[in-house]
Protein backbone atom coordinates (compact mmCIF):
# COMPACT_ATOMS: atom_id res chain seq x y z
CA UNK A 1 0.00 0.00 0.00
CA UNK A 2 1.01 3.42 -0.44
CA UNK A 3 2.22 5.91 2.16
CA UNK A 4 -0.80 8.35 2.80
CA UNK A 5 1.14 10.04 5.33
CA UNK A 6 2.87 13.35 4.34
CA UNK A 7 2.80 14.93 7.48
CA UNK A 8 6.37 16.02 7.77
CA UNK A 9 9.31 16.21 4.79
CA UNK A 10 12.16 14.94 6.44
CA UNK A 11 14.78 14.08 5.37
CA UNK A 12 15.24 11.70 1.76
CA UNK A 13 17.27 9.24 3.40
CA UNK A 14 15.20 6.25 1.77
CA UNK A 15 16.19 7.39 -0.92
CA UNK A 16 19.59 6.57 -1.71
CA UNK A 17 21.46 4.14 -3.99
CA UNK A 18 20.32 2.92 -7.41
CA UNK A 19 16.49 1.91 -8.04
CA UNK A 20 17.26 -1.83 -8.36
CA UNK A 21 19.72 -1.73 -5.25
CA UNK A 22 16.94 0.21 -3.13
CA UNK A 23 14.39 -2.83 -4.45
CA UNK A 24 16.15 -5.71 -3.76
CA UNK A 25 17.14 -4.30 -0.21
CA UNK A 26 13.34 -3.23 0.86
CA UNK A 27 12.28 -6.73 -1.09
CA UNK A 28 14.60 -8.66 1.49
CA UNK A 29 12.44 -7.54 4.48
CA UNK A 30 9.28 -6.18 3.73
CA UNK A 31 7.24 -8.88 5.78
CA UNK A 32 8.73 -7.86 8.91
CA UNK A 33 8.26 -4.49 10.55
CA UNK A 34 10.42 -4.97 13.30
CA UNK A 35 13.32 -3.54 10.98
CA UNK A 36 11.78 -0.36 11.94
CA UNK A 37 14.04 -0.27 15.34
CA UNK A 38 12.95 3.75 16.55
CA UNK A 39 9.98 5.93 15.93
CA UNK A 40 6.09 5.80 16.12
CA UNK A 41 4.00 2.57 16.15
CA UNK A 42 -0.03 2.06 16.02
CA UNK A 43 -2.29 -0.47 15.18
CA UNK A 44 -6.17 -0.12 14.96
CA UNK A 45 -9.19 -2.29 14.39
CA UNK A 46 -12.03 -1.52 12.72
CA UNK A 47 -15.01 -3.98 11.70
CA UNK A 48 -16.17 -3.63 8.07
CA UNK A 49 -19.59 -4.62 6.72
CA UNK A 50 -18.19 -6.67 4.04
CA UNK A 51 -16.38 -10.07 3.76
CA UNK A 52 -12.70 -10.17 3.58
CA UNK A 53 -12.58 -11.30 -0.06
CA UNK A 54 -13.96 -7.98 -1.08
CA UNK A 55 -12.00 -5.95 1.42
CA UNK A 56 -8.42 -7.53 -0.13
CA UNK A 57 -9.93 -6.98 -3.77
CA UNK A 58 -9.96 -3.14 -2.69
CA UNK A 59 -6.44 -3.04 -0.92
CA UNK A 60 -5.27 -4.77 -3.90
CA UNK A 61 -6.44 -2.36 -6.53
CA UNK A 62 -3.81 -0.17 -6.49
CA UNK A 63 -4.52 1.51 -9.87
CA UNK A 64 -8.21 2.51 -7.54
CA UNK A 65 -6.37 4.25 -4.63
CA UNK A 66 -7.11 7.66 -5.45
CA UNK A 67 -10.95 6.78 -5.33
CA UNK A 68 -10.17 5.40 -1.68
CA UNK A 69 -8.13 7.68 -0.22
CA UNK A 70 -8.35 10.98 -0.50
CA UNK A 71 -4.34 12.10 -0.36
CA UNK A 72 -3.64 10.25 -2.97
CA UNK A 73 -3.85 11.44 -6.25
CA UNK A 74 -2.33 8.62 -8.81
CA UNK A 75 -1.19 5.19 -8.55
CA UNK A 76 0.47 2.63 -10.69
CA UNK A 77 1.93 -0.72 -10.93
CA UNK A 78 5.80 -0.20 -11.84
CA UNK A 79 6.73 -3.88 -11.58
CA UNK A 80 6.09 -7.19 -10.28
CA UNK A 81 8.09 -10.63 -8.64
CA UNK A 82 6.40 -13.55 -7.69
CA UNK A 83 3.82 -11.85 -4.76
CA UNK A 84 5.92 -8.59 -4.73
CA UNK A 85 4.14 -5.94 -6.24
CA UNK A 86 6.27 -2.40 -6.67
CA UNK A 87 4.17 0.92 -6.79
CA UNK A 88 4.39 4.43 -7.47
CA UNK A 89 2.03 6.99 -6.14
CA UNK A 90 1.75 10.55 -5.98
CA UNK A 91 0.40 12.75 -3.00
CA UNK A 92 -1.95 15.83 -3.26
CA UNK A 93 -0.72 18.89 -2.63
CA UNK A 94 -0.17 19.01 1.46
CA UNK A 95 0.85 20.88 4.64
CA UNK A 96 4.12 19.67 5.22
CA UNK A 97 4.50 17.40 2.36
CA UNK A 98 8.39 17.36 0.43
CA UNK A 99 8.38 14.54 -1.64
CA UNK A 100 5.24 13.86 -3.77
CA UNK A 101 6.03 10.99 -5.47
CA UNK A 102 6.61 7.93 -3.43
CA UNK A 103 7.47 3.87 -3.97
CA UNK A 104 6.52 1.27 -2.12
CA UNK A 105 6.58 -2.52 -2.22
CA UNK A 106 3.82 -4.52 -0.82
CA UNK A 107 3.90 -8.25 -0.33
CA UNK A 108 0.83 -10.40 -1.16
CA UNK A 109 2.24 -13.22 0.27
CA UNK A 110 0.08 -13.79 2.51
CA UNK A 111 -2.94 -13.55 0.26
CA UNK A 112 -6.06 -12.62 0.86
CA UNK A 113 -5.54 -12.12 4.43
CA UNK A 114 -2.52 -10.25 5.07
CA UNK A 115 -0.50 -7.50 2.74
CA UNK A 116 2.52 -6.04 4.30
CA UNK A 117 4.42 -3.07 2.90
CA UNK A 118 7.15 -0.66 2.88
CA UNK A 119 8.04 2.37 1.21
CA UNK A 120 10.95 3.09 -0.44
CA UNK A 121 11.78 6.48 -0.78
CA UNK A 122 9.58 9.09 0.43
CA UNK A 123 9.18 11.69 3.38
CA UNK A 124 10.59 9.35 6.11
CA UNK A 125 13.20 7.66 6.52
CA UNK A 126 11.67 4.79 7.04
CA UNK A 127 7.75 3.28 6.61
CA UNK A 128 6.27 -0.13 6.78
CA UNK A 129 2.31 -1.13 7.00
CA UNK A 130 0.84 -4.28 7.40
CA UNK A 131 -3.61 -5.07 6.53
CA UNK A 132 -4.60 -8.27 8.42
CA UNK A 133 -8.42 -9.22 7.59
CA UNK A 134 -10.25 -12.16 9.32
CA UNK A 135 -13.55 -12.77 9.53
CA UNK A 136 -15.62 -10.89 12.72
CA UNK A 137 -16.84 -13.44 15.03
CA UNK A 138 -20.79 -11.92 14.59
CA UNK A 139 -20.40 -13.28 11.32
CA UNK A 140 -21.17 -9.88 10.02
CA UNK A 141 -18.42 -8.61 7.70
CA UNK A 142 -14.94 -8.87 8.68
CA UNK A 143 -12.13 -7.23 11.20
CA UNK A 144 -9.39 -5.36 10.00
CA UNK A 145 -6.27 -4.97 11.93
CA UNK A 146 -3.61 -2.28 10.19
CA UNK A 147 -0.25 -1.58 12.10
CA UNK A 148 1.63 1.44 10.99
CA UNK A 149 5.17 1.97 11.83
CA UNK A 150 7.10 5.14 10.96
CA UNK A 151 10.64 6.80 11.82
CA UNK A 152 10.93 10.23 10.70
CA UNK A 153 14.67 9.94 11.25
CA UNK A 154 14.93 11.62 14.44
CA UNK A 155 14.39 15.48 13.58
CA UNK A 156 11.02 15.27 14.79
CA UNK A 157 9.89 13.87 18.78
CA UNK A 158 8.50 10.30 18.27
CA UNK A 159 5.51 11.45 20.62
CA UNK A 160 4.22 14.43 17.76
CA UNK A 161 5.18 11.69 15.36
CA UNK A 162 2.74 8.92 17.10
CA UNK A 163 -0.12 11.96 17.21
CA UNK A 164 -0.07 12.44 13.39
CA UNK A 165 0.07 8.59 12.94
CA UNK A 166 -2.74 7.98 14.87
CA UNK A 167 -5.17 11.00 13.09
CA UNK A 168 -4.14 9.77 9.88
CA UNK A 169 -4.26 5.41 10.39
CA UNK A 170 -7.86 6.38 11.50
CA UNK A 171 -8.69 7.94 8.42
CA UNK A 172 -6.94 5.30 6.08
CA UNK A 173 -9.31 2.68 7.74
CA UNK A 174 -12.52 4.57 7.56
CA UNK A 175 -11.60 5.18 3.87
CA UNK A 176 -11.06 1.30 3.76
CA UNK A 177 -14.46 0.41 5.65
CA UNK A 178 -16.50 3.22 3.68
CA UNK A 179 -14.79 1.73 0.00
CA UNK A 180 -15.26 -1.61 0.84
CA UNK A 181 -18.78 -1.32 2.20
CA UNK A 182 -19.72 0.45 -0.84
CA UNK A 183 -18.37 -2.06 -3.13
CA UNK A 184 -20.44 -5.02 -1.28
CA UNK A 185 -23.72 -2.97 -1.20
CA UNK A 186 -23.08 -2.42 -5.08
CA UNK A 187 -22.37 -6.34 -5.99
CA UNK A 188 -25.04 -7.10 -3.73
CA UNK A 189 -27.89 -4.36 -5.87
CA UNK A 190 -26.24 -5.73 -9.18
CA UNK A 191 -26.54 -9.03 -8.30
CA UNK A 192 -30.08 -9.14 -6.62
CA UNK A 193 -31.14 -7.46 -10.41
CA UNK A 194 -29.96 -10.40 -12.42
CA UNK A 195 -33.25 -12.68 -14.40
CA UNK A 196 -33.70 -15.51 -12.39
CA UNK A 197 -34.25 -18.78 -14.74
CA UNK A 198 -37.76 -20.29 -13.86
CA UNK A 199 -37.91 -23.96 -14.35
CA UNK A 200 -38.88 -25.32 -17.10
CA UNK A 201 -42.06 -27.27 -17.34
CA UNK A 202 -42.62 -30.28 -19.40
CA UNK A 203 -46.23 -29.94 -20.68
CA UNK A 204 -46.04 -33.39 -22.83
Amino acid sequence: MASALPVWAGPDTANTGSPKARDSAAASNVGDLCTIKHGAHGVIEVQIGAPADVVWQVLTSFSSYPVVFKRIKSCRITKREGDLVFTETYLKPHLFLNQPCQHAVNDLTGAPHVLTWRALDGNFKAMGGKWELKPAKSGDGCIAKYTLEVDAGGCMPAPIVGIALRGMQREIVTSLKESAEHEYRSDHARTSKLPTTKPSQDNG
